[in-house]
This record gives structure tokens, sequence and C-alpha cells, in this order.
């Protein structure tokens, strides 16, 4: 658990840094994928994290979440 939310907190500085300066027309969708059900705490900390995300960067960065496996597995996410 320490080293997905290890993982989260470096994603998002690196997104945030990533858009410093950048078109304020441009926009970068990131899409998130989770085996967490819908409304169990992991799905509504990532939600909440995507929101946040939102908000700091003026809506120049989108997070599309994909709860309960809707992309895939996690497992399938390591692999890819």
């Amino acid at each position: 658990m320490r080293s997905r939310l290890l993982a989260i907190v470096v994603s998002t500085i690196g997104i945030l840094a990533g858009t410093a300066g950048q078109d304020a027309a441009a926009q970068i969708t990131v899409r998130v994928s989770s085996e967490a059900p819908l409304n169990h705490f992991s799905d509504v900390a990532i939600k909440s994290w995507a929101k946040r995300v939102e908000e700091l960067t003026t809506g120049a960065v989108k997070i599309q979440v994909f709860p309960a496996g809707q992309l895939f597995t996690d497992r399938e996410a390591v692999e890819r």
C-alpha cells in the first residue's frame, strides 16, 4: 500500500510539473484504472485525488477514473 501511495504522489508531482507553463487551451487526459469496486475507500480516494489534480491545474489535466477493473486488472496494468 505504501508503494502504491508513493507512486500516486510521484505521478501527481510529475503531472503538475509537466503542465507548468503550458498553453491554457492544451489539456492532458490521464486514465487511471483500479480493481477496487465502486465506493470502496480506494475508489473514493482516487476520485478525490483526480478532482484535486484537476483543480490544481485549472483544468489542464483531466483524470478519468475506471474502477472495478473496467480497463484491466492490477496485474495486467503492471504487465503492460
